[in-house]
C-alpha cells in the first residue's frame, strides 16, 4: 500500500452502515431480485428496509459495499458538490477502497455500478436524520447512484458490458437522500488504514456493520445468529416460495429465508478471524446450538488509546510520531516527562543532539544512563540558554493546538480545507474540537469531521 493511501482517512454513511444494505454473500442466485427485513439487533435498534434490484439486476452483495465506500469518501475529497455529482476512474474507486487494481477487478466495479444505479430501498422508520430536534427515524425510499456516465469505455462483440481501463472517466451522481445525509453531517471517519488491512469483502462489511453497534455497545455485543445472519443478507430464496398461499412480497420480491446456522457460521469464520487478528476483535464466542445459537462480540482496541499530549512532547522534540505513539503507549507519562526533562536540560546546557530523537529514545529505553541529569539541574541552568518554560509553546494558541492534535491523530498535516475551517471555528468550536481530539484516533477524527465540516 502506498504512502498517500495510507495518509488518507475513508467516509462511511451512518445510515447505510446501520441497515447494511449490500448483502455479504460474495454470490447470489439469479433469482434474488430483492429482499426485506424487519429485524431488532438490540433494545432501540430496529430495521426495517426493504430492498428491490433494477431490471435484469440481482441485489447489491460482495464488493458493492466497497465500492459506495470509495465514492462516498471521493464524494467528500471533491469538496461535497451539491449535486452529488463525483469523477472517478475505476483505478480511484480501487484506491479509495483498498481493492487491488487490475482488468479483473475493473469489470467486478463495472457490474457493481450497473447494480447500484438501478437498487431502489424503503425505509420503515429506521433511516436516521438530524436536525433542531435532535436524531429522528423517518421512512423513506433512496437509491445510490442517480445516474452514471462513463468515457472510454471499449466495446467488443462478446462482451455485453463493454470493458472499464483502468482511466475510464466516470461521472457519477449520488442519490439525492444520500448526499442530504452527508451534508447533515451523518457520517463516520473510517481509519483507511487499517481498513486497507482488511482482505475480504465480508470482513470489510462486518467491520462497517461493527463499528455503528459499537455506539451503543462499545465493549460486547450479542445477537442471535439467525437474526444476525438475517442482518448481514446471508439469504437463500424460501424454498417454500410458491406453495404458500401468501406469494410473493410487495413488488415480486421471492420470499427468503436465512441461511442454516451452521452456513451463516462457516461464512463468518474467515471475516471474525480477520477482525480478530487485527485487534478489532479480542474475540468471538458462539452460545448454544443450532438455530438457537447466538453470537457475543468483544470488541478489542486496535489503537489502544494514545495519550496526545505525551505524543506531543515526544514529536516536539524530535521523535518520528510512531515511536512516540509507541512509548505513549509502553510506558507511563510520569516516566516520559522524567525523560523529556532531562532532555531538555541537556540541550539547555549547549548540548547539540546529531540526532534528538534518538537521543531521546536512549534515554526512554535506557534511563540510569542519565541520572546525572535531572529537572533540577535544568531549573539550575543560566536563563538565557534555557528552553522556553513551555516547550509545547503551540498550547498558547488553542487553534495551534487543534491543529498539532490533529496531524497527530491524522499521521499527516490536515488537508487546506480543514485548517481553513478550524481557523474560522468560534472559540466554542475551538473548544468542541480540543475536547474530541482527546478520544481515540478514530472517534477523535470521526468528531472532528463532525465538527470541521470538511474532508480531513
Amino acid at each position: 500500500m502506498s504512502d498517500d493511501r495510507q495518509s488518507i482517512m475513508g467516509t462511511d454513511e451512518r445510515n447505510l452502515a446501520r441497515l447494511a444494505v449490500v448483502i455479504g454473500l460474495n454470490r447470489v442466485p439469479e433469482q434474488l431480485t430483492g429482499w426485506e427485513k424487519n429485524l431488532q439487533l438490540s433494545s432501540g435498534t430496529s430495521i426495517h428496509v426493504t430492498c428491490v434490484a433494477g431490471r435484469g439486476q440481482v441485489v447489491p452483495h460482495g464488493v458493492d459495499a466497497d465500492v459506495i465506500f470509495s465514492m462516498i469518501t471521493q464524494y467528500l475529497l471533491q469538496g461535497k458538490p451539491e449535486d452529488g455529482q463525483i469523477e472517478t476512474t475505476p483505478a480511484d474507486i480501487c484506491r479509495y477502497c483498498g481493492m487491488t487494481p487490475g482488468s479483473t477487478t475493473y469489470k467486478r466495479i463495472h457490474q457493481s455500478l450497473d447494480r447500484l444505479t438501478g437498487v431502489r430501498y424503503r425505509t420503515f422508520n429506521a433511516w436516521s436524520t438530524s436536525g433542531k430536534r435532535g436524531r429522528q427515524w423517518q421512512s423513506n425510499t433512496f437509491g445510490i447512484i442517480d445516474s452514471m456516465a462513463a468515457v472510454g469505455v471499449t466495446q467488443r462483440d462478446s462482451d455485453k458490458l463493454g470493458r472499464f481501463t483502468a482511466e475510464t472517466v466516470l461521472r457519477l451522481r449520488l442519490s439525492t437522500e444520500l448526499i442530504q445525509s452527508i451534508l447533515n453531517g451523518n457520517i463516520r471517519a473510517i481509519d483507511f488504514e487499517f481498513y486497507s488491512k482488511l482482505r475480504k469483502p465480508l470482513t470489510r462489511i462486518l467491520y462497517r456493520t461493527l463499528e455503528e453497534i459499537r455506539q451503543e455497545h462499545p465493549e460486547t455485543f450479542e445477537v442471535p445468529l439467525t437474526v444476525w445472519g438475517t442482518h448481514l443478507g446471508m439469504l437463500d430464496i424460501d424454498p417454500e416460495h410458491g406453495k404458500s398461499s401468501k406469494g410473493e412480497l410487495d413488488e415480486g420480491i421471492a420470499p427468503t429465508v436465512p441461511l442454516r446456522a451452521d452456513k451463516i457460521r462457516r461464512a463468518l469464520e474467515p471475516a471474525h478471524q480477520e477482525l480478530v487478528a487485527h485487534g478489532y476483535l479480542s474475540g468471538v464466542v458462539f452460545e448454544g446450538s443450532g438455530k438457537n445459537q447466538s453470537v457475543l462480540y468483544r470488541f478489542g482496541t486496535p489503537g489502544v488509546t494514545v495519550d496526545w499530549e505525551v505524543t506531543a512532547m515526544l514529536t516536539q522534540r524530535g521523535m518520528s510520531l510512531p515511536m512516540a505513539e509507541r512509548y505513549a503507549k509502553k510506558l507511563s507519562r510520569e516516566c516520559i516527562e522524567e525523560a523529556v526533562g532531562k532532555f531538555d536540560a541537556r540541550v539547555a546546557s549547549g548540548y547539540t543532539a546529531k540526532n534528538p530523537g534518538g537521543l531521546l529514545t536512549d534515554m526512554l529505553e535506557h534511563p540510569d544512563k542519565y541520572l546525572g541529569v535531572s529537572l533540577e539541574q535544568k531549573e539550575r541552568k543560566p536563563a538565557r540558554k534555557k528552553l522556553p518554560e513551555e516547550p509545547e509553546a503551540p498550547a498558547k494558541d488553542p487553534a495551534e493546538t487543534a491543529g498539532v492534535l490533529l496531524k497527530l491523530k491524522l499521521g499527516r498535516a490536515a488537508s487546506p480545507m480543514a485548517l481553513d475551517a478550524l481557523r474560522d471555528l468560534s472559540p466554542e468550536g475551538l473548544e468542541a474540537l480540543l475536547t474530541a481530539l482527546k478520544n481515540p484516533k478514530e472517534k477523535a477524527l470521526e468528531l472532528a469531521v463532525s465538527i470541521l465540516g470538511v474532508p480531513l
